[in-house]
Order: C-alpha cells, then sequence, then structure tokens
C-alpha cells in the first residue's frame, strides 16, 4: 500500500476516532464537574470537550500530513488565520443555535469548529500547480509538465492536457516549463 493511500484511509479514520473522543471527553466532564447549576456544567462541559476534540483532530491532522505539506510563512500564516476563523465561527453557530434551542449550540459549535477548520486546511495546504511542476521535475528531470495545472505531459502524442483540458501549441508548452524562463532570456 502506498504513502498516499494510507494517508487517506488514515484521515477517513479519524471522523469516528474524534467522535470517540467527543463522546469520552463528555463522560469524563460530566463525572468530574458536580455541583453547580445544569446550565453552567453544560457551558463548561461543552468548552471543554469542543476544546479536547479539536486539539485531537489538529494534533492528528498535522501529524498525518506535515511530511507532504509543503510548509512556508505565507501557508503556515493562512493556517492560523483558519484557526482562528474556525474558532470564532464555532462560537457563532454554538450561539445562533443557542438563540433557537438552548444547550444544543454548544455541541454544535463544537463539532463545526474542527470539521471548517478541517476544510480551510484541505484548501490551504494542497499543491499548487507551481509545486507540483517541481515535484514532478525533482523527480523526473526529463518531464514535460502542462503550464497550467503542472500534470505530467511526458508520454501523451498530443497536445492537449488531461488533467485541466488546455490545449496547447508545443511551443507554448515549452515555454511554460519550470527553468526554462532563463534559457529564454539568455537567447
Amino acid at each position: 500500500m502506498s504513502a498516499l493511500v494510507s494517508r487517506i484511509l488514515l484521515a477517513i479514520l479519524m471522523l469516528p476516532v474524534a467522535v470517540l473522543v467527543f463522546i469520552l471527553s463528555i463522560i469524563i466532564t460530566d463525572r468530574s464537574l458536580r455541583g453547580g447549576s445544569y446550565s453552567d456544567r453544560v457551558h463548561v462541559m461543552a468548552a471543554i470537550t469542543c476544546v479536547v476534540t479539536w486539539v485531537f483532530v489538529a494534533g492528528y491532522w498535522i501529524a498525518l500530513w506535515k511530511s507532504v505539506v509543503r510548509w512556508s510563512a505565507e501557508r503556515l500564516s493562512f493556517t492560523v488565520f483558519a484557526t482562528i476563523g474556525s474558532a470564532v465561527g464555532g462560537l457563532f453557530v454554538a450561539l445562533l443555535v443557542n438563540s433557537i434551542e438552548r444547550g444544543f449550540g454548544d455541541i454544535i459549535g463544537a463539532i463545526v469548529a474542527p470539521l471548517s477548520w478541517l476544510i480551510a486546511t484541505t484548501l490551504l495546504w494542497r499543491e499548487t500547480p507551481a509545486e507540483r511542476a517541481e515535484r514532478v521535475r525533482a523527480v523526473q528531470k526529463s518531464a514535460v509538465v502542462c503550464p497550467s495545472c503542472g500534470y505530467n505531459l511526458t508520454g501523451l502524442k498530443g497536445t492537449r492536457c488531461p488533467e485541466c483540458g488546455t490545449e496547447y501549441s508545443l511551443d507554448e508548452i515549452l515555454a511554460g516549463q519550470p527553468g526554462n524562463i532563463e534559457r529564454d532570456v539568455d537567447d
């Protein structure tokens, strides 16, 4: 089994395990919180459960993908902003749902925050066409890649990219190869 297939399977298994962590943190928090009003206990329990679940999900997700994500200062900054935005979004959803059904919004907010963070990081951490072209070049020095999406065009009989569908002339393909800009300037 390839490393990518293993990561995908582990990513799929993360959600049921996160639900288990969520339920166990509710049980443990409920047993440890005695006294006080029921409403106060529910809010404290929801906050603790949210933090525990989110820490688990974030730790699991980062450990799973950290070796394949090309970390840059920009990508790291966007990840921090996504974390803050997801927390604010989860809080907003919790307050909104609590105004409709008291006590239920805390649980919904605790679920929305990490799920929205997962969606955001999936979009932020994906490989850009330039990164893909660079990766393909590193693996296969003679690779010819699509100037638009970075798909490896080596071995194709036509000049249409099967990944993005863009049609090129041979000159456009050769001019769009990473590293060819310097050659064009020197000529």
